[in-house]
C-alpha cells in the first residue's frame, strides 16, 4: 500500500510539473498522514472503539481520544505493541511518500519546452576525472569543452567517470558527471582514484561512487548536446566493430 501510494504521489508530481521538492516532499507527507489516518479511523470503527469513521476523520480530536480508549482497553503489552504498530505504519505511509515526491521534483525539467527531461543512455565510460575542482570550473565557463575532458576508457579500469544525460525537447540537455571508484574485497572503500587506477581488475568487488559529483545537472546547449550523442554513437559503433572495452557491459 505504502509503494502504490508512493507512486501515485510520484506521478501527481510528474504531471503537476511540480519542481519544488520542499514543498513536494510535504505534500508527500500530508498525503501519507492523510491515508494513515484514514485507515486507522475504519479500524477503530470495525474493533467498536468509536461510533463513525466519517465522524472520527473530520474530528481530528476525538479521533486521538478514541485511540487512547482503545490503548486503555487493552493489557500493557498488548497497549505497547499497538502504539508500535501506529508509529511503524505511520513511518512507512509517510516516509516513501516524502522520498518519492521530493526525489520526482528534483529532477531536471525543460523550462521553455515545458516538459521534464529525458535520460539518455550513455552506453561509454570514461577515464577518471583527476583534477574535479579544475574540471568543474572549466566546464561551468564553456560547457563545450565536455567533448575535451571526458577521454572514453578503453581498458576495463577499477576507476573511472560516469555521465548521466537529461535531454530536452528543444535538444539541450543537463549532464551529471561523477568519479567511482572500486573497492577490493576484505579492504576499505578506496577514494584515491591515483591508487584504484594501479589495481589490478580481478581485485575489483564493486564501484561506489567517489565524494561529490564533478558537475551536477550542468546545462549543455543544443549544439554541444547533439555533437556529444553523436560522438558517443560513433564511439559505439567502433566498440561494436572492434570488440573492446570502451562502452558499459
Amino acid at each position: 500500500m505504502s509503494i502504490f501510494l508512493a507512486c501515485l504521489v510520484r506521478l501527481a508530481a510528474g504531471h503537476g510539473k511540480i519542481r519544488n521538492p520542499r514543498w513536494m516532499g510535504r505534500a508527500g507527507a500530508a498525503c501519507g498522514l492523510f491515508v494513515w489516518y484514514v485507515h486507522w479511523s475504519a479500524w477503530l470503527v470495525y474493533a467498536n472503539a468509536a461510533g463513525s469513521s466519517l465522524y472520527l476523520a473530520t474530528h481530528p480530536w476525538s479521533m486521538g481520544e478514541a485511540m487512547l480508549a482503545r490503548l486503555a482497553a487493552v493489557s500493557g503489552a498488548g497497549a505497547a505493541f499497538l502504539a508500535l504498530c501506529w508509529l511503524v505504519e505511520l513511518g512507512l505511509f509517510v516516509l516513501p511518500c516524502i522520498l518519492a515526491g521530493r526525489s520526482r521534483a528534483e529532477e531536471p525539467f525543460c523550462e521553455a519546452g515545458g516538459q521534464w527531461a529525458e535520460k539518455v543512455n550513455v552506453p561509454v565510460r570514461f577515464h577518471p576525472i583527476q583534477d574535479p575542482d579544475e574540471v568543474r570550473r572549466c566546464l561551468e565557463a564553456d560547457p563545450s569543452q565536455v567533448l575535451v575532458l571526458l577521454q572514453p576508457s578503453i581498458d576495463d579500469l577499477p576507476a573511472y567517470a560516469d555521465l548521466d544525460m537529461y535531454r530536452c525537447p528543444g535538444g539541450d540537455a543537463f549532464i551529471t558527471i561523477a568519479n567511482f571508484v572500486a573497492v577490493a574485497p576484505g579492504s576499505k572503500e578506496h577514494r584515491d582514484i591515483a591508487a584504484m587506477l594501479a589495481l589490478p581488475a580481478d581485485k575489483v568487488e564493486i564501484a561506489h561512487e567517489a565524494d561529490a559529483p564533478v558537475v551536477e545537472l550542468l546545462q549543455l546547449p543544443a549544439a554541444v548536446t547533439s555533437q556529444l550523442v553523436r560522438h558517443w554513437e560513433a564511439i559505439e559503433r567502433a566498440s561494436a566493430a572492434n570488440g573492446d572495452g570502451v562502452t558499459k557491459a
